[in-house]
């Protein structure tokens, strides 16, 4: 039972870490392209 919550967990941690860098990379890209004359809106 150790290891399937183990596993559980793993999961969902890096679910949330790889959610929480992709936010990151979306605001250092839209970001980048702002500097380059390209605008979201």
């Amino acid at each position: 039972m150790d290891k399937r919550t183990n596993g559980k967990e793993t999961r969902g941690w890096s679910q949330e870490i790889s959610s929480f860098y992709n936010h990151i990379y979306y605001l250092e890209v839209r970001r980048m392209l702002e500097q380059q004359g390209f605008g979201f809106k």
